[in-house]
């Protein structure tokens, strides 16, 4: 078996995501002030553990938003809940869990096939992993903008990448869940201006956290120009611009 600490320091080297600042972001975030995305995701998943046949007895929630999400399972007996934890390395004891629910986190993995295996691992069999995660689709308008901003100097990366449907199916079933179903579902948010959206992205615990991001502060000029961009290309009559964010929904079992 792989040492925790051998593993974590192969993500720190290899990881597209800085763990450190991940943790940051979440320990900055305020969930509350985006309760409408949130609840939204929340709702939705909500309605899928209810499709279960079997009320699950022991239940994780890993990642609650500093308590918005998931706090529907609270009512049970076996409920843990882990507020801000590491989304490389899953906390607790193998075959202990019947549900592990997250809701939009696992985007933040650096090696989302370890991920899902480790979940694997927690669940008891017969267990289930209900979740949801950002995905390629989210913040598209905002990541195409930055792009056609810095045509002329060269594209840095300002937008975290997503990971696609069909790479999630492929993880899944690579890492041996049953009958996994996958599906998608896009929330478009019209926001005003740029300051508004980054300040939504910050409350969410989403700002970026790409190693590869520029060093140093980013010009005010380069926001106002991706603003002009956004707004000449996106904008309604009315002025707002849509912002898109791209949920993938999971339900996998360990036989």
């Amino acid at each position: 078996m792989t040492n925790p600490k051998d593993f974590l320091k192969t993500i720190e080297e290899k990881g597209l995501f800085d763990r450190k600042k991940i943790q940051l972001n979440q320990k900055l975030s305020d969930p509350e002030q985006v309760d409408f995305l949130l609840e939204a995701v929340d709702t939705t998943l909500k309605d899928r553990v209810a499709l279960l046949k079997k009320m699950p007895q022991h239940i994780v929630n890993y990642g609650s938003h500093k308590g918005m999400t998931g706090q529907w399972l609270d009512t049970h007996k076996d409920y843990q809940e882990y507020v801000t934890p590491d989304f490389d390395l899953i906390e607790g004891t193998p075959e202990s869990v019947d549900l592990f629910y997250s809701c939009l986190n696992f985007h933040k993995s650096n090696h989302l096939a370890s991920t899902l295996e480790q979940i694997k691992q927690a669940l008891n069999p017969g267990g289930v992993f209900i979740g949801a995660l950002f995905g390629e689709y989210t913040l598209q308008e905002l990541k195409d903008c930055f792009i056609k901003a810095e045509a002329d100097t060269g594209a840095k990366p300002h937008v975290h990448p997503f990971r696609g449907l069909d790479d999630v199916v492929s993880l899944l079933r690579q890492t041996g869940f049953d009958m996994p179903v996958v599906d998608r579902d896009q929330i478009i948010v019209q926001y005003e201006g740029l300051p508004d959206l980054f300040t939504d992205l910050k409350c969410l615990g989403e700002t970026n956290a790409l190693k590869a991001q520029s060093k140093g502060l980013t010009p005010l000029s380069l926001f106002a120009k991706v603003e002009e961009i956004y707004k000449k290309e996106y904008a309604h009559p009315d002025g707002t611009f849509p912002v898109t964010f791209d949920v993938i929904y999971i339900t996998a079992w360990k036989v």
